[in-house]
């Protein structure tokens, strides 16, 4: 018993000794592996890159248009945490722009994302490139560590993640549904 109890004592003398150790020796160099230089184009075909935005942090979001709900509803936050920072005292300190990073140029044109951009906030700036195969956007991707790879939904999963934006977006579904309805309209008249 008398040895039990000293083993005790002893491994918690040991770890309290390793707590101490730890929390007074730790040093932290160097910075984190992520970002870098990178170049694309705002949805006017403005070139935009790293050294554009030289003095101002941003806030970069990757994503596309088509994206059924983790994409507005990601954006719907980002729009809430860009508010709060603007109307906090300490926003007078630094300029903090957002960024809206097309993964999909194939699909993304310029107006959509131009539109998609807006139904979150007006001051989100959409950048791209030409085509999904673009050195550029393969190495702003590569750089952020962002991993991107096209999926076919299902009839169901499309029903559930229209579920999933009718209860936690409906202003920005019905943004959408709006966009879309209009995009219609633009390529039938294009047609005709």
């Amino acid at each position: 018993m008398i040895s039990n109890v000293t083993q005790l004592q002893k491994s918690r003398s040991r770890e309290a000794n390793q707590k101490e150790q730890t929390g007074s020796t730790t040093t932290y160099t160097g910075k984190a592996d992520i970002g870098g230089d990178w170049a694309l184009y705002d949805t006017k075909g403005e070139a935009v890159t790293h050294a554009s935005l030289a003095g101002k942090y941003y806030l970069i979001y990757f994503g596309f248009t088509y994206c059924p709900d983790v994409c507005p509803v990601s954006l719907m936050k980002v729009a809430k945490a860009l508010d709060k920072v603007k109307a906090s005292k300490e926003y007078a300190y630094f300029d903090l722009v957002p960024l809206f990073v097309s993964v999909d140029p194939d699909r993304d044109s310029n107006e959509r994302i131009e539109e998609y951009t807006k139904i979150f906030h007006p001051d989100l700036i959409g950048l791209t490139n030409k085509t999904n195969s673009s050195p550029e956007l393969k190495s702003i991707l590569k750089s952020f560590k962002i991993h991107v790879s096209k999926i076919f939904l299902t009839e169901e999963d499309e029903e559930e993640d229209l579920k999933s934006m009718e209860e936690n977006a409906p202003e920005v579904l019905k943004k959408m549904k709006e966009m879309d309805k209009k995009e219609k309209v633009d390529k039938a008249n294009k047609d005709s």
